[in-house]
């Protein structure tokens, strides 16, 4: 993995320097001389016919097609200017396009001249650039006015500023810095011609619309190889209102997570701010070799549900050196999930770092090699946590899971392990999980707990818990010792304190 994500931050790199090279493009820079010089000059690409009251905007190409009719439609609409008519012809990957227009409401300022410039512009930028940056496709960064009251929707930039990058060998989409952007959902969607950078250094801001709110997601990654997601922007998902209207005594109303990851094979995804989401920040589903490093995640202590980054159905994936506070878990992995590394996160306020829940739905899958190394938790209502339905709909195993060189301060439930676990009295019935728990290691687990309970581990009786083992874990309580409880659990403590004297013999195989 570490192989694959250095050469990730390589391509990156790359991919970076180019669009540096290409801001300074002697295409663009010739073509705003020209039009310094001699307003009326054309090109071999683009003419300007400025006629009184109408103009024509003639564009002959040879760009693979990249240049279509509502990316000039969309750029002389922002002049007020209506299209009264247009012709198209291609013979082969060149085409002419005649756009007949009728000068309405112009905005101040505009002129033939202003029109050519952004032509010329536009056609450079297709025709020699892979950076595709969403202003340029009809985007208004003013933070108020949604995509879709300027007959934008954010599908088109989707459409536009991103299928052009995913068909062009290392496209990028760029989100301009210093900008913000109303946007009421998107889709980014595969597959690519190779690597594809999205590179979000301004503001995303959802849409507080409740009608919006039943949609799952309001930002995807969808079916995508090679993805790299960069920069110092914000997704801000405005969720306060959301948050107010959710019954927190039981299940909130559905409401949008802000980022999936979904279907995606090797994705590098650094530097980003998530803020406010209406519900998960993340959601990382059914994908593989996923790297996410240097984040900062968000959200009130009391607002629900709004987890940092919850993976599930996937594999390979590594959250590292980030800074997450929320008002549910920093961290949580559903089924499915293997080979998973967690280090170096700060994580508060939250819930902590839990494992599920689990069983509470008949189709899950196991988990298994989960690492949590190098992280620090302060003032969260829980630590290190796995959770079980009791009664459970599955029978999966939960194995191979470690805990290594964690800091906790002024921590509720440090350490547990829940097998009862049964929010809100959903269950139906009694019972005991029928999860497998088993190979769990808690190694240089020290600090502060705010509960008596240090570590709490409560097992099925059903399927006791198998080889739990504490070495060097030290846990206080306003500088005393705090205690253990354990049931149904094998394992043995080392050097540790609080220990369990009631552990059934280990059974490692």
């Amino acid at each position: 993995m570490t192989t694959k994500l250095e050469k990730l931050k390589q391509k990156r790199d790359l991919l970076l320097e180019k669009k540096k090279q290409l801001i300074n493009n002697s295409c663009v820079t010739n073509i705003q001389n020209k039009a310094t010089n001699n307003a009326s000059s054309s090109s071999p690409l683009v003419e300007v016919q400025d006629m009184g009251p109408n103009l024509d905007v003639i564009l002959a190409n040879d760009l693979q097609n990249y240049t279509s009719f509502r990316d000039i439609v969309r750029l002389v609409h922002q002049h007020g200017v209506e299209i009264a008519s247009a012709s198209f012809a291609r013979d082969g990957n060149s085409s002419i396009q005649v756009l007949h227009d009728k000068v309405v409401n112009p905005k101040p300022g505009f002129d033939g001249a202003t029109i050519t410039r952004k032509m010329k512009e536009l056609a450079c930028v297709f025709g020699q650039s892979n950076n595709f940056v969403i202003t340029d496709f009809g985007a208004l960064a003013d933070g108020i006015t949604d995509s879709k009251e300027v007959n934008l929707e954010i599908d088109d930039i989707s459409y536009y500023a991103w299928k052009n990058a995913c068909q062009t060998p290392g496209g990028v989409v760029t989100v301009p810095a210093g900008e913000t952007f109303l946007v009421s959902s998107g889709e980014f969607e595969g597959p690519c011609n190779g690597q594809t950078l999205f590179q979000m250094d301004g503001i995303l801001v959802a849409s507080e619309d409740l009608k919006l709110d039943d949609t799952e997601f309001w930002i995807t990654f969808h079916k995508i190889d090679d993805l790299v997601l960069s920069g110092t922007g914000v997704f801000d998902g405005k969720g306060a209102l959301s948050w107010s209207l959710c019954d927190r005594s039981s299940n909130c109303h559905h409401r949008p997570a802000s980022l999936r990851i979904h279907d995606v094979t090797n994705a590098y995804i650094q530097g980003i701010t998530s803020l406010n989401s209406k519900m998960f920040h993340f959601h990382i589903h059914n994908s593989q070799n996923v790297n996410v490093e240097n984040i900062h995640i968000t959200a009130p202590h009391d607002s629900p549900n709004t987890d940092g980054i919850h993976i599930s159905n996937s594999r390979d994936v590594k959250i590292a050196d980030s800074i997450i506070g929320t008002g549910d878990d920093c961290v949580s992995l559903g089924d499915g999930c293997a080979n998973v590394n967690i280090s170096g996160v700060a994580c508060g306020p939250g819930h902590g770092i839990s494992i599920g829940s689990l069983g509470k739905y008949s189709d899950e899958e196991d988990i298994s090699g989960v690492t949590v190394m190098n992280c620090s938790l302060s003032n969260t209502s829980n630590g290190l946590r796995i959770k079980t339905w009791a009664p459970s709909k599955s029978s999966i195993v939960v194995s191979d899971i470690t805990y290594a060189n964690i800091t906790l301060d002024n921590v509720t439930n440090p350490i547990i392990i829940d097998q009862h676990y049964c929010p809100h009295d959903e269950c139906q019935k009694e019972g005991e999980s029928s999860i497998q728990i088993k190979g769990v290691k808690y190694i240089n687990v020290r600090g502060s707990s705010t509960t008596e309970e240090g570590i709490e581990v409560k097992c099925s009786k059903s399927k006791p818990c198998e080889d739990v083992e504490f070495s060097g874990v030290e846990l206080n309580v306003n500088g005393n010792p705090a205690i253990a409880s354990c049931s149904d659990v094998g394992g043995l403590f080392l050097e540790s304190n609080p220990v369990c004297p009631n552990l059934l013999p280990l059974c490692i195989k």
